[in-house]
């Protein structure tokens, strides 16, 4: 990727991020003021009408805000500059009645001596801002159609006319500039950007109609998944809302710095006050603690704010997944994916678990708290996609009889760790919280893990035998299978256990669509599913130490005279079972292999042929 290319995407990104402060500022009701500021209403009456005109403002705000962000950058930066246009007649006006409106005595020709310069001063920084906002206008204006329909020199001479007698009119007067000046300039400049707006009409009509056949047909060819996919590419949505996050989260740390450093501010105050329970802390580390939880509180009050902060927590798990897949050295390309799929499955977790908590819409003080919460889920729910990483490694390396002790003792202390932590944070929960139907969530989820890592090296540890035993072992796969077994009785224990756990929390505590799908998922893909895939493996091994148990077994003779290879293990042949086609093979390898078919490994024909005929 060139450098224009990172540019353009870096911009990209950028451009996508006001919309979106306009969006959290509309779901935080921070734009109703602002309205009726517009109008010089203060304190707008409690009314039906008056609240039905705030809605319908926010509404189309928010439609609007959606719109540009969904937009391509071509059409973004065109936007924009309608936007910053109507921006600097806004604060052209401004500058001019903040000019025109000075005392006498500090215009040019009614100067005292010793206020002349600091007059000339303020007279030539009032002429060079204005002068560079009327070239920023017609910068962002020269593309437009209106120049098309009229020269461009006369529209911009007309411009710098009206500008000049702005400025002019406080020199050849001795009152005050009359108000008529400013509000003709700004209606001449706002008159011409909405013409080139009306000009524009056919295009924009043309542009909505096309983009909704577009957004049709993607649907209709490529379905939700494929168009939904690319859009998240196009729209670079993990970017946008984690720069628009961390962007936001400045702002309100700034906030709480200056108001710290200015005390009196009473409006900051306030706010923050709330936000601390009423005081301010003079111990420093306490001072910074509160911050942090205030921080992280108003990072999570909107839909918009919440979004973000995934974000940012599917970021952290994914370089999480990255650090143990080089820690525990993943080789296979597969594995290396499986980093990516941490951050992804624990961004939807979060947002699935703020969701059905209604974490936006909590109070200050219990929102905190189920931040925590969510986040103690969220980590076991890390420790079991680690786990997820580091068993393969270790089935690998000790299957394959790798020699090298690096390959051994990095998932090793993986899973000493994945034991330890969960340990730690049991030990923190059950001493500083009573118990409740969170925390034997919690517990459920933490022992699952330790239990499943113990599963896994157990079973490690026989292999490691295996591989340093001399003569073949046949009673491996008979332990192997106890174990695991064992491991995912308990885990399907632990399944009915928190669903049982979720329905009380649904019903007693609170309930909600969201959660009722969550322990529909739950049901069928941990439970039933899980179960029935037991019930068939159980099947299957019977099945198949019936059929076993029902074939001859080699004498000693037979073996010393074949002194041959099990052709499934490759192992030398000290007990065998004979197929009616008269081949040799351990029976725990026969076993295994009866698992996937009947046929015979070496001449693939039926070994039940004969019964099956009797």
């Amino acid at each position: 990727m060139t450098w224009r290319d990172r540019l353009e995407n870096l911009l990209d990104i950028a451009l996508r991020i006001p919309p979106l402060f306009v969006m959290d500022a509309i779901l935080n009701k921070q734009t109703s003021v602002g309205f009726w500021l517009l109008f010089n209403i203060k304190e707008p009456p409690d009314s039906w009408g008056f609240s039905t005109i705030t809605f319908l403002f926010d509404f189309a705000g928010f439609l609007s805000s959606l719109f540009v962000f969904c937009l391509e950058l071509n059409y973004i930066q065109l936007v924009y500059s309608y936007i910053f246009s109507g921006g600097i007649i806004i604060l052209c006006q401004h500058i001019n009645s903040s000019y025109t409106q000075m005392p006498l005595t500090y215009s040019v020709w009614f100067l005292k001596e010793e206020l002349a310069f600091k007059s000339l001063k303020r007279f030539l920084f009032f002429v060079v801002v204005n002068f560079t906002l009327q070239r920023l206008f017609i910068h962002f204006r020269r593309k437009g159609r209106l120049w098309a329909y009229f020269e461009g020199n006369y529209l911009e001479f007309s411009i710098y006319i009206s500008f000049l007698l702005v400025v002019f009119s406080k020199l050849v007067t001795d009152i005050y500039t009359p108000q008529i000046l400013i509000y003709l300039h700004t209606f001449y400049t706002f008159s011409l950007l909405l013409f080139e707006i009306i000009l524009e009409r056919h295009n924009i009509f043309t542009f909505i109609q096309d983009s909704y056949q577009s957004v049709r047909e993607d649907l209709g060819n490529f379905g939700i998944q494929i168009f939904l996919e690319s859009h998240w590419i196009r729209l670079h949505f993990p970017q946008v809302f984690r720069l628009f996050w961390f962007s936001r989260f400045m702002y309100h740390l700034l906030f709480y710095v200056n108001m710290i450093a200015l005390p009196d501010n009473a409006s900051a105050d306030e706010v923050f006050s709330k936000l601390i329970s009423g005081k301010i802390p003079e111990n420093t580390l306490e001072l910074y603690t509160v911050i942090s939880k205030s921080l992280l509180v108003r990072g999570c009050d909107t839909f918009i704010a919440l979004f973000g902060l995934t974000c940012i927590v599917s970021l952290i798990s994914h370089y999480i997944g990255i650090f143990v897949a080089y820690f525990v050295g993943c080789d296979v390309e597969e594995d290396r994916n499986a980093d990516r799929n941490v951050g992804l499955l624990s961004a939807m977790l979060f947002l699935v678990l703020a969701l059905q908590t209604g974490l936006t819409s909590l109070e200050v003080d219990a929102r905190l708290v189920r931040l925590f919460r969510n986040f103690c889920l969220l980590s076991t729910a890390i420790f079991h996609f680690v786990h997820s990483m580091v068993h393969p490694i270790l089935m690998s390396v000790s299957a394959s009889r790798n020699s090298v002790p690096n390959r051994h003792i990095r998932p090793l202390l993986m899973c000493f760790i994945l034991i330890l932590f969960p340990c730690l944070l049991l030990k923190y929960l059950w001493s500083h919280h009573s118990t409740s139907t969170w925390l034997l969530a919690v517990s459920a989820f933490s022992i699952e893990i330790i239990v499943k890592v113990l599963v896994t090296v157990t079973v490690y540890i026989l292999f490691m035998i295996d591989a340093y035993r001399n003569s073949f072992w046949e009673g491996l796969d008979d332990y192997v299978y106890y174990i695991q077994s064992a491991g995912n009785t308990v885990e399907f224990l632990f399944g009915i256990f928190l669903f049982c756990n979720g329905t009380w929390i649904m019903l007693f505590e609170s309930g909600g669509t969201i959660r009722a799908i969550m322990m529909c998922i739950h049901a069928y893909f941990n439970i039933w599913l899980q179960a029935k895939k037991g019930w068939k493996m159980f099947m299957h091994r019977r099945t198949a130490v019936s059929k076993i148990n029902s074939l001859p077994d080699a004498s000693e003779g037979q073996l010393q005279e074949l002194n041959d290879l099990c052709a499934i293990c490759f192992e030398h042949l000290n007990s065998a079972k004979i197929t009616p086609c008269n081949h040799y093979f351990h029976g725990v390898c026969l076993r295994k292999w009866l698992y996937i078919q009947d046929k015979c490994p070496m001449c693939h024909s039926l070994i039940y042929e004969i019964r099956q005929l009797d």
